[in-house]
């Protein structure tokens, strides 16, 4: 528990996908009191943070995760915490009967249940997080895959055809036309600046 800053520094920025899987959504709410240790409050104001929700809404989403995992069998339970501020949140009445039989289930509090869900998410930050040196060696690929496809692209064939089609005034390719454009935005992405980025990092570690 002591450690979980430097645990969350190791995964990275958390990753919104990551709680979009785990089933994080947003739910009408009520109140309720949960008594978290200071490092899990913490964690859950990240959380909401990144998920554009209040932490109170965010426990809706929490109760939804909870429940997803322990049917999986993947939801560890943590022990009754022994330090923590009671606190009032707003939830839904379904959140909260989540937790409630969660805790009846497994003898331990309500509160047991929520920091639980949060090591859970943590947990799943860290399959996901990469070192540094991974990053750059994944940006490398999509960098040469981009390249490759901006010389194609670029080449005289490919513009002499592209335009043959245009000047044909054939409205059918008009479409496929207006689609070219993507591609182009693609190519102006900047992967490079990326990779320099997280070269430094490694120089300044």
């Amino acid at each position: 528990m002591k450690k979980l800053a430097a645990e969350m520094t190791s995964t990275g920025t958390i990753n919104k996908k990551v709680l979009g899987t785990l089933g994080a959504k947003k739910q009408l709410v009520r109140k309720t009191i949960f008594k978290l240790s200071p490092q899990w409050e913490n964690f859950l104001r990240q959380l909401a943070k990144i998920s554009d929700m209040t932490i109170r809404d965010f426990l809706d989403s929490l109760a939804t995760i909870a429940t997803k995992a322990y049917s999986n069998g993947t939801l560890q339970i943590l022990p009754n915490n022994v330090d923590g501020k009671r606190m009032s949140y707003a939830i839904s009445e379904d959140a909260k009967n989540v937790f409630t039989q969660l805790a009846k289930e497994n003898n331990v509090s309500r509160d047991s249940i929520v920091e639980s869900t949060l090591a859970y998410i943590l947990k799943e930050f860290e399959k996901n997080a990469l070192s540094t040196q991974e990053k750059i060696k994944y940006a490398i690929i999509l960098d040469n895959a981009f390249k490759k496809m901006s010389e194609i692209y670029c080449s005289d064939e490919v513009s002499e055809a592209r335009n043959k089609l245009i000047s044909s005034g054939d409205p059918e390719f008009f479409e496929c036309e207006e689609k070219f454009s993507y591609i182009e935005q693609l190519i102006e992405i900047d992967i490079q600046k990326y990779i320099e980025k997280k070269k430094h990092e490694i120089i300044n570690s």
